[in-house]
């Protein structure tokens, strides 16, 4: 019974802790062995048992294959159930791949990221003249775009702030480009809202930074988020950026290639940080890839 009872355990234990691979490999291996001491324990005359036992091995990896299993599709729910409304379909099936996403599920981990803040310039006078429906027909349709263009660069919708979005870029899945991805978004934002029937601007601001990715709230309500000073900054690049304009620190500026044109604006105090802040704003981008 004791063999029994320890080699069906370790099988189901091995089988539910490893791929479907590595689990037949340790099934297997469980199943030699018990064979192995079955032959020397009948050489000195013992006789163990051999049908029951092999089977019952069997049949306990086979249950800890089917715990694993259930375990994945709770894993591949809960991934998207919290980044289904934050980023696209591709990038939440990227998601379910990557085990390590424990820590950010179950906590928080800290990551560079580019953080984007674009605000729709002048849309309280803009609503006090229409009907609450048509507000939020007009504002939907706004963020509609900032979304498409986010998701085209697979950027995190972090949240919407009245009529503002907070973009996250780098996070949760790696992104080397995170800074010109960004760029690209805002550039795309601007040029599409350009000449939008509702005469209304966007003003955006862009910085990268180190910052807490991950959980917050209560078990009744959850919300992927970034935490520090970083998301502050672009908050305060944001407020500076004129009517259409994309206002950048230098720390995105950095990042950029050849393909985006900037001009240096004048060096801002931002509270929360001693020394002034270099910002610049982007003022062309030519798509290299499209020509």
């Amino acid at each position: 019974p004791a063999l029994l009872f320890g080699f069906s355990i370790f099988a189901c234990v091995i089988a539910a802790s490893f791929r479907a691979r590595w689990a037949l490999l340790g099934v297997g291996v469980l199943l030699l062995a018990y064979l192995v001491i079955c032959t020397l324990a009948f050489r000195d005359g013992w006789f163990l048992d051999m049908a029951f036992t092999p089977v019952s091995i069997f049949l306990a990896g086979v249950l800890g294959v089917g715990v694993r299993y259930f375990e994945e599709i709770r894993w591949r729910q809960r991934i998207t159930d919290l980044f289904g409304r934050y980023v696209p379909r591709a990038v939440v099936n990227q998601l379910v791949q990557q085990s390590e996403l424990q820590a950010i599920v179950v906590g928080g981990v800290t990551r560079e990221v580019t953080v984007m803040f674009a605000d729709i310039r002048g849309f309280t006078q803009f609503s006090e003249r229409l009907q609450p429906e048509d507000v939020l027909e007009e504002l939907n349709g706004l963020l509609e775009v900032m979304v498409r263009c986010t998701f085209e660069e697979e950027g995190t919708v972090d949240k919407f702030i009245g009529d503002a979005i907070l973009v996250l870029f780098n996070a949760p899945l790696d992104q080397t480009d995170h800074a010109e991805r960004a760029c690209r978004v805002a550039w795309r934002i601007q040029e599409a809202l350009r000449s939008h029937e509702s005469g209304l601007s966007i003003g955006i601001g862009i910085h990268t930074g180190k910052a807490v990715v991950g959980n917050v709230g209560t078990p009744q309500r959850m919300e992927y988020t970034a935490i520090g000073n970083t998301v502050n900054v672009a908050s305060r690049l944001c407020d500076r950026a004129a009517a259409g304009e994309i206002v950048v620190s230098g720390e995105v500026a950095r990042q950029l290639n050849g393909s985006f044109q900037m001009e240096a604006n004048e060096p801002m105090q931002v509270k929360g940080i001693a020394e002034s802040l270099a910002t610049s704003r982007l003022v062309g981008y030519q798509d290299v890839a499209s020509e």
